[in-house]
């Protein structure tokens, strides 16, 4: 069976997955209704909380890191709209 864009981004059909799309949906039109400001989302990563559970790789201090990065606009200033995933702007 042929993956689509999103499946192949790693989003699949799951209501986690349907969530995070409604996410940048909901990014790109606020962006576009508010162009006086950035906004931008993020995946901050697999993180070791309570939801991510404890096989996660990354803390949740190391997943803070890149919304801390976004909301400071030491990254990402400029580029609203966008969604960024292990530290950049990805595509999806």
């Amino acid at each position: 069976k042929p993956k689509g864009k999103a499946t192949a981004l790693g989003f699949g059909r799951s209501n986690y997955g349907m969530s995070k799309l409604g996410l940048i949906a909901a990014t790109r039109i606020l962006a576009r209704e508010e162009p006086g400001i950035d906004v931008l989302s993020c995946h901050p990563g697999w993180c070791d909380t309570p939801m991510g559970g404890a096989g996660a790789p990354m803390t949740a201090y190391e997943g803070s890191e890149l919304p801390y990065l976004l909301g400071a606009g030491l990254l990402g200033a400029g580029r609203s709209g966008g969604y960024f995933a292990d530290g950049q702007e990805a595509e999806w």
